[in-house]
């Protein structure tokens, strides 16, 4: 409340910080000058203050990048799904190679004389052991990056919903009409609606916000996991 009473009192009122829409260069252009009277209550001015208007064209542009990033999100969970059942078919084979082979381990335990024939059968089991624990970490990994594919899924469809509420704010801020397109609303109901809609787009982009710092946080863990394997299998 000090800040936007400092802001009426000298009559201009800039924007806080820059607000940006997604994770790469989706700014908002800076607010103008806010004329100060001494009638107008600071919660009034506060959302084009922390929310300032974008141009049309800025947010058809923006909004045609989401529903890109959603296009992308969508294969990206596709291919991990089809990762996934590759992974598994191979941990499933080689548990079924590994476990043929130990049958046949306990098998030349009950005859004495195939005493070369189990060393040759245990170097061979070794072997299948490190195959199987090798594709068990390739199943976990893709595992993760279908999580993550879902997360990345569940980004893109955050942002769009916020972009969406922006562009209603900015036709409400404009034309002041009702939802059906009918007549121009009061000028109180009008203010009503533009509030009510500045609140739910900074609450929507709050939760773009988080969840994009969650899908950070998988992509972090599911790049170690890649490496981790990567130094695994070299010898």
């Amino acid at each position: 409340m000090r800040m936007f009473a400092a802001a009426l009192l000298f009559g201009v009122a800039g924007p806080i910080s820059a607000q940006e829409i997604s994770a790469d260069t989706q700014g908002y252009a800076p607010a103008g000058p806010v004329a100060g009277h001494s009638s107008v209550q600071p919660e009034a001015l506060a959302g084009s203050i922390v929310l300032p208007a974008r141009s049309e064209a800025h947010l058809r542009q923006s909004m045609a990048t989401a529903e890109e990033d959603l296009r992308r999100a969508d294969a990206r969970v596709s291919q991990a799904k089809e990762g996934r059942s590759r992974s598994k078919a191979m941990v499933d084979q080689q548990r079924l190679d590994l476990r043929q082979v130990e049958i046949k381990v306990e098998e030349a335990d009950k005859d004495k004389r195939a005493k070369s024939v189990k060393r040759q059968l245990e170097s061979e089991k070794k072997v299948l052991e490190r195959r199987k624990e090798w594709a068990e970490q390739l199943e976990a990994i893709d595992q993760a990056e279908l999580e993550t594919a879902r997360q990345a899924s569940q980004v893109a469809f955050a942002r769009h919903q916020a972009l969406e509420l922006e562009s209603q704010l900015s036709q409400a801020r404009s034309g002041a009409e009702n939802a059906s397109g009918g007549k121009p609303l009061s000028g109180e109901s009008s203010s009503m609606v533009v509030q009510q809609l500045e609140l739910q787009t900074l609450e929507a982009q709050q939760k773009f916000r988080k969840m994009s710092h969650e899908l950070g946080r998988q992509e972090d863990d599911l790049a170690g996991m890649r490496l981790h394997l990567y130094k695994s299998a070299r010898p």
